[in-house]
């Protein structure tokens, strides 16, 4: 017996009850019907809830656009908050504020929520760095943006471990280990003058990074960090509304990892050794995305991933009048490059100097 598709099935019956112009439209009607409702983007509201896991919580209040975030539980240096969700709506700001002392600020999600931001993640703490946790994934939406002047991280990470070992968890129910940074009487005073340096995975399979049309900038000489599994950059919108997604940093660094595995990650890459990780994940560019750095150094771009494929993209970084880094842009794949309708990896230079090395390593690992 011959199966027939839905689709053509509805086409022979309105094909005996109408004539074909009729056919035509009704038919239209149906397939965009079925279609637009894919390019609809949910309107984000503003949630940002605390869960009151902290020694000391955390303090939200808003003005207007403006949701304040203060006091929480602050070791030496650094400041965690803790929220059972986070979202940021369209044109919202998220404002984390404290003392000039704080070189740190960190924050985690525990309510196995995705965060959705499509506002402003600010930080009034000059030079101060942010960290953002969520194991249950992070969409950032086009209107997201960063207002800070030190590093930005971003992770799906299960915890951070510090400098002495000391851990922060993105599970408040291990706060109570003696190796937390949280614990009411720390073995060691863990943490209190020291900085991250590894994103944590015990989930073998990390939930994903996704850059919807956001355009993300820090200060010249700071970094992004993207540490999770899959990570997608995309452009949100149709047509003259569109948005792709960048992440640019002047003369600074791009680090840029997905992975498939319980593992740790440092945060300086220039310690990563590729081959720790067992399984990679995958890197999509899409729709004219682009991660760069300029300057006169040019920065650096890192690059760790099963796969990386970009379409109609970029990675690149471009020095002006000087040397760049030794190696511009460092990527390892486990699998394969795909690069397709005029995707480009390039490192240029602009007025005196040498651009930045291009440093391409495949490992062929079918499991990855």
């Amino acid at each position: 017996m011959v199966r027939r598709s839905p689709l053509r099935q509805l086409t022979q019956k309105l094909g005996r009850l109408y004539s074909p112009l009729v056919c035509f439209c009704i038919l239209g009607v149906v397939f965009f019907s079925m279609v637009l409702p894919a390019f609809v983007v949910a309107q984000v509201a503003t949630t940002i809830t605390l869960d009151s896991s902290l020694p000391f919580n955390t303090v939200v209040t808003q003005i207007g656009d403006v949701h304040s975030i203060e006091a929480g539980t602050v070791r030496g240096q650094n400041q965690f908050h803790s929220f059972s969700q986070f979202d940021l709506g369209t044109g919202q700001i998220a404002s984390f504020n404290g003392p000039a002392t704080i070189v740190n600020i960190l924050s985690r999600v525990t309510g196995g929520v995705p965060s959705s931001i499509d506002g402003t993640l600010r930080s009034s703490i000059e030079g101060t760095n942010m960290f953002f946790l969520n194991p249950a994934g992070v969409i950032f939406g086009a209107e997201a943006k960063l207002d800070l002047t030190g590093s930005f991280h971003v992770s799906t990470a299960d915890f951070l471990r510090f400098e002495d070992d000391a851990t922060f968890y993105a599970d408040a129910s291990l706060d109570r280990n003696p190796d937390s940074i949280l614990t009411a009487a720390p073995l060691k005073g863990f943490g209190f003058l020291n900085n991250p340096t590894t994103f944590g995975f015990t989930n073998t399979s990390p939930e994903s990074l996704v850059f919807e049309g956001a355009d993300f900038q820090v200060s010249e000489g700071e970094t992004i960090s993207v540490v999770g599994g899959d990570i997608i950059l995309k452009s949100r919108g149709i047509g003259n509304d569109s948005h792709s997604a960048s992440l640019s940093a002047e003369g600074g660094l791009i680090h840029v990892v997905s992975i498939k595995s319980s593992s740790e990650v440092p945060v300086d890459m220039q310690e990563f050794e590729a081959s720790t990780i067992e399984h990679y994940g995958e890197i999509i560019l899409s729709d004219e995305a682009a991660i760069t750095t300029n300057g006169v150094r040019g920065g650096a771009v890192v690059i760790r991933s099963g796969r990386l494929v970009m379409d109609d993209s970029e990675i690149s970084v471009n020095t002006r009048n000087g040397n760049g880094n030794p190696i511009g842009i460092d990527i390892h794949t486990k699998k394969d490059i795909v690069l397709t309708h005029n995707s480009r990896i390039t490192s240029n230079t602009h007025g005196s100097g040498q651009a930045g090395n291009i440093h391409e390593y495949f490992v062929p690992n079918p499991e990855s």
